[in-house]
């Protein structure tokens, strides 16, 4: 019910169309008292002519005439439940998608940490559509269905109690329906979850084809999915068990009721206790009566599948992000770029990588993070950004702590080329003009392309600038694509550009060129440059190297004071 509440909240702002579809329920319910009475009166009517021997051949024309706009009523009816309903659902559906997407690019990186891309992507599309089932079709059955049944059992109850009585004598087995709701309910969940992983095995698998096929890895990634395909079809079957087992339990109940109403409304016409038209009405409302009941597995089934669908897609809204912006966070402008760490210290949960971190980078300087892998460079980078909130210590650019900005307004300071490059699915245009908010001319694009070297080889495209990059950027190389995420950086144009690993993929004569610019760059007094390197030779004309081991600062300065030293970053040097 709770999944269901806040269903209906999310659907408050469209409650016009979901008001003037309960009405039209209300009206179709009224409706199917309409047939049984009709044909009440028209055999009542003909038993009455035959007995007197009078023919009334205009009383069946006036009730043929009546039912005949009522049907017309209906389809009107119909078609405004039909349309409004699923218009009222896919706003709805719209208005969820849009707060979920929302909410995830609000998310840090450990979130993502331990999903999979598939399985978010299935909860987003196919767990949220199952509302359209939910609020188009088992909302309205269900409430036709009740109003059909109280306003066709309260006419019964007029027409002949004793005979009314009888009808409900069945509807204690309902009682059976809500623990076999609830059986279904936890395996559609199970099953649900199984899917959600098969979708993201599917994923991976598909954009590590190549790695699958080189290593051999077919079969055992295809027992993977198979296990997890036997896992969906197991708790898929033991919810069919049940919700094969309601549906012939309900026909049963109604069975029982149509052989009581046949049995002793017969006797008491044949007693001429009752008259023959009230009989043949009292079977007609009995389908009125176990229709909805009979429907009610169907119902019960769909709604139970549709619910645990929406409740697995209210997770992620429910799930915070563990970096939160502090309240009356400030909205920064552009910033200088004056950046210091002071005294940082963190770890991922309990294993600790940064201890005691303090340094200083100004406009106009490059400062280089060097290490072995896994000494904490890349983490540097992705506190200042703000992926991670630090444990202990201080972050502060022009002076202001950046936990007291606004994320957003903290991040259009920054700029950065991460090793692994993703490029959307676009034009090379497209992706180079990512980073900027406002229009960019062409002549812009040409600029921050020849400082990235990579205009010569766009302008030897056929499309040139409009060439399609593919998904993930596919059709180019991996150099390509870093000098193309190079350059949608510089277009950027913010106070602080951070490369990480950014020429790892790029041959010697481009890393020069590309040098050559990011020195230039660095030269202007307006940028400050942090850069990430295992190839010394990109970094030898920084103002600053910090050598980092063991997550902390064991060596700082320039390159020749290093060298001079003779300690750990030079023994890396001689090791290149």
């Amino acid at each position: 019910m709770k999944t269901l509440r806040r269903t209906l909240k999310y659907a408050r702002p469209f409650r016009r169309y979901f008001w003037t579809v309960i009405i039209a329920v209300f009206f179709l319910s009224v409706l199917v008292l309409a047939t049984p009475i009709a044909v009440r009166e028209l055999v009542n009517s003909i038993e009455y002519s035959v007995m007197h021997g009078y023919d009334d051949t205009r009383l069946i024309w006036i009730i043929a005439g009546i039912l005949l706009g009522i049907y017309a009523l209906r389809i009107l009816l119909h078609f405004i439940i039909g349309f409004l309903g699923h218009k009222y659902t896919f706003l709805t559906m719209r208005r969820l998608r849009y707060d979920m997407y929302s909410h995830l690019q609000g998310m840090s990186p450990k979130f993502y940490q331990d999903k999979q891309v598939g399985s978010i992507v299935y909860r987003i599309m196919d767990e949220v559509f199952r509302m359209d089932n939910l609020l188009a079709h088992v909302i309205f059955d269900f409430i036709i269905g009740i109003l059909t049944f109280v306003t066709v059992t309260t006419v019964l109850f007029i027409m002949n109690p004793f005979l009314a009585m009888l009808v409900m004598i069945p509807l204690p087995v309902l009682f059976t329906v809500a623990k076999i709701q609830r059986k279904m309910r936890r395996h559609n969940l199970k099953a649900k979850k199984h899917v959600g992983e098969l979708y993201g095995l599917f994923t991976d698998n598909l954009h590590g084809m190549k790695e699958i096929q080189i290593f051999g890895k077919q079969d055992y990634e295809l027992e993977r999915a198979d296990n997890l395909n036997a896992k969906i079809n197991d708790h898929v079957l033991k919810g069919q068990f049940w919700s094969s087992l309601l549906k012939p339990l309900m026909e049963f109940m109604s069975g029982i009721g149509k052989i009581t109403v046949l049995l002793v409304g017969g006797i008491l016409a044949l007693q001429g206790s009752m008259p023959i038209g009230d009989v043949m009405a009292f079977m007609l409302f009995m389908y009125a009566v176990y229709t909805p009941i009979a429907q009610l597995p169907r119902i019960l089934e769909d709604g139970t599948d549709s619910l645990t669908s929406l409740s697995r897609a209210y997770e992620y809204l429910d799930t915070m992000s563990d970096v939160q912006e502090r309240e009356n966070a400030i909205e920064v402008g552009n910033l200088n770029g004056n950046v210091e760490f002071k005294n940082v210290t963190f770890g991922y949960g309990d294993k600790p990588v940064l201890n005691d971190i303090s340094f200083t980078a100004g406009p106009g300087t490059m400062v280089a993070l060097v290490g072995h892998t896994g000494a904490g460079k890349t983490t540097i980078t992705a506190l200042l950004a703000r992926f991670y909130d630090i444990q202990k210590g201080s972050i502060k650019i022009d002076g202001t702590d950046i936990g007291d900005m606004t994320l957003q307004s903290l991040r259009n300071n920054l700029s950065i080329v991460l090793q692994d490059v993703f490029l959307f699915n676009g034009t090379i245009a497209e992706n180079i003009s990512y980073g900027r908010k406002d229009s960019v001319t062409h002549e812009e694009l040409v600029s921050a392309a020849r400082s990235a070297c990579i205009h010569d080889f766009i302008e030897g495209l056929p499309d040139k600038y409009n060439t399609e990059v593919g998904e993930r950027g596919v059709r180019l190389s991996g150099g390509q694509k870093q000098r193309i995420a190079i350059a949608r950086a510089l277009l950027r144009n913010s106070s602080i550009l951070i490369l990480d690993e950014a020429t790892s993929s790029i041959d010697n004569t481009t890393e020069r060129e590309i040098q050559a610019a990011i020195n230039n760059l660095s030269r202007d007094k307006s940028r400050t440059i942090i850069v990430i390197a295992h190839r010394l030779s990109t970094i030898e004309k920084a103002d600053k190297i910090l050598f980092l081991e063991n997550g902390k600062v064991i060596e700082q300065g320039t390159h020749d004071e290093l060298l001079a030293k003779g300690g750990a970053y030079t023994k890396l040097v001689h090791a290149q």
